[in-house]
């Protein structure tokens, strides 16, 4: 949670302190699917990640021409089909547990050319699933796009964001054999420039 804040703390202060040229506020909403990256025990069960959802709100501060910092608030949901190891006796039916993640990205975007960038940086996860079926995804983790965007007008834009984002790097609970999600999506968002 000090991460977080601190986080939180230095983006706003960048931000604040910036000579940017201009402000960008957007809603995304996504679609993807993932996996959990685990160690191969054996004797352990499958884990598969479903389909999941994020909506957020994201903010974009222009330093140059082709270079912005972008953060944000995220919320991803999806859930987690797990399928037992086999044992004679054992229900195999897998049962589906659901799985919240609220993160702050703090991103460079970098505009290619005029319709297409490239954007990623460092996530800060706070995992707020009620019922811990994995490794509880508080900490820090990455992520990774490339988009294009397609201006409607001087002030309203719209951006299609493939992405991929690995969660829970560097976790705030030490666990001997991590469950980590990672996921890859698409997100479209509706840009609102000042």
């Amino acid at each position: 949670m000090k991460k977080l804040v601190f986080l939180t703390l230095f983006t706003i202060g960048v931000i604040n302190f910036s000579n940017g040229r201009t402000n960008s506020y957007g809603l995304s909403v996504g679609v993807g699917n993932g996996i959990i990256v685990r160690p191969i025990l054996e004797g352990s069960g499958n884990y598969d990640l479903k389909t999941g959802v994020s909506v957020g709100f994201q903010y974009s501060r222009q330093f140059s021409d082709r270079l912005s910092l972008q953060t944000g608030i995220n919320g991803y949901h999806t859930n987690v089909a797990i399928t037992p190891a086999f044992y004679p006796g054992t229900d195999m039916t897998p049962k589906e547990h659901e799985l919240w993640l609220i993160y702050v990205p703090v991103f460079l975007k970098v505009d290619l050319s005029k319709y297409f960038f490239i954007n990623g940086g460092l996530l800060a996860d706070i995992d707020i699933t009620k019922e811990k079926v994995i490794t509880n995804q508080s900490g820090m983790g990455a992520g990774l796009g490339i988009g294009t965007e397609f201006s409607i007008t001087n002030k309203f834009a719209l951006q299609l964001n493939p992405y991929v984002n690995l969660h829970g790097i560097v976790l705030t609970d030490k666990e001997n054999y991590p469950e980590r999600v990672f996921d890859a999506g698409i997100k479209v968002i509706a840009v609102i420039r000042q």
